[in-house]
């Protein structure tokens, strides 16, 4: 029987949602050198797949690619597929509508602040990337010596293609513009959004309330959001810790906490 949730006097019919995390590995042509890239895909219940894959700025265009591959295969699997860590998830949208009501500001904060960062790390990326060009010069003469002498060493290495990394996504951003970059990052903080929520709604779904009882009360402590959700027996509450807020290289982010 289907169970419809009413709560200020709005109604939410409860629609199944799947969800599942997964892992997406590509190997060098010679078979020596492989990458993994690490993400979630969701089939929500309008049937829109929604692809989150993280740290995705720092991986390369290839294995992103690889990686949507991946979600999509996943989603026509109809989420019966290797690549799958964990376990699938199924989340009741009943609830998720809820959480999407009650996180109309949190989401807002998020992508205001989210636009306030892109713009300071595109700034920040200007005014130093000159600094990192010259020290992938000097790490790249330090290795290229190394080798030659044979005193090559995996610290020397890794560090090289750290800067590397790091400098390739730098120019990445730079080339692409500050229009492009702020599209992107906010794109990045709607998957967050979605991800997180679609969490926590599983997470309350898993306490098994009484829907037809189910009330939610919420409220701001600073810029952090706490709900109290209770069926008269069981009581949850979750609230927000925000992270990165004043970083360049880190987009500000939160989590939930569940008790």
């Amino acid at each position: 029987m289907s169970i419809c949730v009413y709560i200020f006097g709005k109604q939410f019919k409860n629609i199944t949602m799947k969800k599942a995390s997964f892992k997406a590995t590509i190997t060098s042509p010679c078979g020596t050198k492989s990458s993994t890239a690490y993400g979630s895909v969701t089939l929500k219940d309008d049937n829109k797949v929604s692809i989150s894959i993280q740290d995705r700025n720092w991986l390369s265009y290839k294995l992103v690619s690889h990686a949507n591959s991946i979600a999509k295969e996943i989603v026509s699997s109809d989420f019966n597929h290797s690549s799958i860590i964990g376990q699938v998830e199924s989340s009741d949208s009943g609830i998720l509508g809820i959480l999407m009501t009650e996180t109309t500001q949190l989401k807002a904060d998020l992508l205001t602040r989210t636009e306030a960062y892109a713009n300071n790390q595109f700034n920040h990326i200007m005014s130093t990337i000159s600094e990192v060009q010259v020290l992938y010069k000097t790490i790249g003469a330090e290795w290229s010596e190394a080798r030659k002498n044979k005193t090559d060493t995996y610290s020397i290495k890794k560090e090289y293609y750290r800067v590397e990394k790091k400098l390739d996504n730098m120019q990445s951003i730079l080339q692409n513009g500050l229009p492009t970059h702020i599209e992107k990052s906010l794109k990045n903080a709607e998957e967050h959004y979605t991800s997180s929520l679609s969490k926590l709604a599983l997470r309350i779904t898993q306490k098994e309330m009484d829907m037809t009882n189910f009330k939610l009360v919420s409220g701001y402590v600073g810029m952090n959001l706490e709900m109290t959700m209770t069926d008269g027996v069981k009581s949850v509450r979750a609230w927000t810790i925000w992270a990165a807020e004043d970083s360049t290289m880190v987009s500000p982010h939160y989590r939930y906490l569940v008790k």
